[in-house]
């Protein structure tokens, strides 16, 4: 959901955003794209395509969960109530597009709150992976 969320973004505000990993504006941000720079920058270019799915889906969930966190933060107790009510209206499936509005109405600035806890995400994981491999190599 939050990867359509995302690339919905863009297309909701009219305006492409700019998102990490060096993504040039007017184009769309995708978690599957977004997860794939991750793993190259981190160096994870040579290793077996399994290996690679394996971290591609964990890294995935991660993003699901952080854009989940970011949001969940813009939310006080009214907040929840509403973003629940409206997930009821929603059902099963709901549009990713009416889950932005219902954000960026709450806060215009939302999405660049998005973009910068991805993009720390990214600094982190790839920080955590280079420190790995320092101490693997002493």
């Amino acid at each position: 959901m939050a990867d359509n969320i995302s690339s919905s973004a863009n297309s909701h505000q009219g305006a492409r955003q700019p998102m990490p990993s060096g993504r040039q504006e007017g184009e769309s941000f995708s978690i599957e794209r977004f997860v794939d720079d991750i793993l190259r920058e981190a160096g994870f270019v040579d290793i077996p395509e399994s290996e690679k799915e394996q971290y591609r889906a964990r890294l995935a969930d991660a993003v699901e969960q952080r854009i989940g966190a970011i949001a969940m933060q813009e939310l006080d107790a009214k907040g929840l109530e509403e973003f629940s009510a409206f997930l009821s209206e929603q059902g099963d499936q709901p549009d990713p597009g009416a889950v932005l509005a219902f954000f960026t109405r709450r806060d215009p600035d939302f999405l660049n709150k998005v973009r910068q806890g991805l993009e720390d995400f990214a600094r982190q994981f790839i920080h955590e992976v280079y420190d790995a491999r320092r101490r693997l190599e002493k």
